[in-house]
């Protein structure tokens, strides 16, 4: 499972250089609901929690509400036990 989102990212990735970004937000979404899978494995209401943050990034990204995307993305890491759990220069 871990290596799929990898792979996933990584398509992301290749899509963003291509300048595909519609493409790149779809692989990103379909990692994140891989990863959110894998949650709900171990912790039924943490996979809930992280479906929705993934899905508040992924409908901020479309909407090109890049102030919401961080908000998300920023409490991903806080929930993920990043010591910063904030803004940590990411380019938007």
């Amino acid at each position: 499972m871990v290596a799929e989102v990898r792979a996933g990212l990584r398509d992301a990735m290749a899509c963003r250089e291509r300048g595909d970004l519609p493409g790149a937000l779809a692989a990103i979404e379909r990692a994140m609901e891989r990863l959110a899978a894998l949650g709900t494995q171990l912790d039924p209401a943490e996979g809930a929690m992280m479906r929705t943050l993934a899905r508040h990034f992924s409908q901020a990204l479309s909407a090109g509400l890049k102030g919401e995307a961080k908000v998300a993305v920023n409490a991903m890491k806080s929930k993920a036990g990043d010591p910063q759990g904030g803004d940590d220069g990411n380019q938007w």
